[in-house]
């Protein structure tokens, strides 16, 4: 499987948006089955993927649960937050990507 994303970084109120796509809750709807491989600007990160979408607090009392996505030791969320206003293209694959083949953006 194949996810891509291309356009502008934003911190939303509820996670990290390519697009106004949210990341992570993408990712995690299309649960991989194994290791993946992110690409993200000119890095490239391979190894177990984890991805849990934020959960708010039962109460106004109660902190919720952050947002999170690993590839192996690398924070994804962090690195994403880098890139903050800019374009970039973000891809999550657990089979083989030729980036040179898809060059076009949509």
């Amino acid at each position: 499987m194949i996810l891509k994303w291309h356009g502008i970084v934003e911190e939303a109120f509820h996670g990290m948006t390519v697009d106004g796509h949210f990341i992570v809750a993408e990712t995690w709807a299309a649960r991989f089955p194994s290791k993946v491989t992110v690409t993200i600007a000119d890095q490239s990160f391979s190894g177990d993927l984890e991805a849990f979408e934020e959960m708010r607090g039962y109460s106004e009392w109660t902190p919720g649960t952050p947002e999170e996505l690993t590839v192996g030791p690398h924070d994804i969320i962090e690195l994403l937050r880098r890139y903050d206003g800019q374009a970039v293209t973000l891809w999550i694959a657990d089979e083989p990507v030729n980036m040179l083949e898809d060059s076009e953006v949509r």
